[in-house]
């Protein structure tokens, strides 16, 4: 299996994952035409997509179903699909659930239930027979169902969205300073440190933190506390941004 963060903060989060002869786009928060130039940068193209799984209804996940829509499947929970069928025309609707796992072709996945302001939310963990990984961002507390499924993924996206004292001092308002503190908000690069500190093991082998906030944070802050967690394990950590794919990794 191979995985590329296409690009992943506020104005926009997708994800790449191919293993055989399956492509699939977990999220989908870019426009048709930058999802297009991010593919052919990394050597993939747009037409060979099988799917799109959506996280959740959210604006940063789900821009490119205006174009992306009408060509590719969408996969989603129920209450995410309620929440867009209407703003948008689907090829096809495709109805997931927390906790059962899919399969689109050589790629398995399993929807898991997040604590975030959304319709019933939910992150991943994706599987291709030989390796697992885990996209897990957009929520404000990790729960021991989260824990529980990632504890033995070989390479695990996990948000890491803001500094707590960067958010504390920092330009947004009152009101949506404590919606992105509180447990339907986002995590904190401590949040973040101590759900990578819980899954980590010898097996684990990148660590990629995304979702930053461009106001909130600092790409030094998130890998810093991310690195210290993982105390002597020998992951790697890697800060995925806005307004770039990652390298591509093989799981």
């Amino acid at each position: 299996m191979r995985l590329c963060v296409l690009g992943s903060g506020s104005r926009g989060h997708a994800v790449y994952v191919e293993a055989g002869r399956t492509r699939v786009l977990f999220d989908a928060g870019f426009s048709g035409k930058q999802i297009r130039e991010r593919l052919g940068s990394i050597g993939a193209d747009l037409d060979d997509l099988s799917a799109i799984v959506i996280s959740h209804e959210h604006t940063d996940h789900i821009a490119g179903l205006r174009v992306l829509g009408r060509k590719l499947p969408v996969y989603a929970t129920r209450g995410t699909l309620s929440a867009i069928e209407d703003r948008f025309e689907l090829n096809g609707m495709e109805i997931i659930k927390p906790g059962d796992w899919c399969e689109i072709k050589d790629i398995k996945f399993l929807p898991v239930s997040l604590s975030h302001d959304a319709n019933e939310p939910v992150g991943f963990v994706i599987e291709d027979g030989s390796s697992r990984a885990a996209v897990i961002t957009d929520l404000g507390a990790v729960t021991n169902v989260v824990r529980h499924h990632l504890k033995d993924v070989a390479l695990a996206v996990v948000e890491s969205n803001h500094d707590a004292k960067m958010l504390r001092d920092g330009p947004y308002s009152w009101e949506l300073k404590q919606r992105i503190k509180s447990r339907r908000g986002h995590l904190s690069n401590t949040q973040a440190a101590n759900l990578v500190s819980a899954i980590a093991h010898p097996g684990l082998k990148q660590v990629m933190v995304a979702h930053l906030s461009e106001k909130n944070n600092l790409p030094e802050l998130a890998k810093g506390e991310a690195e210290a967690a993982l105390d002597g394990n020998n992951s790697k950590v890697q800060v995925c941004l806005q307004d770039a794919p990652t390298k591509v990794i093989r799981v």
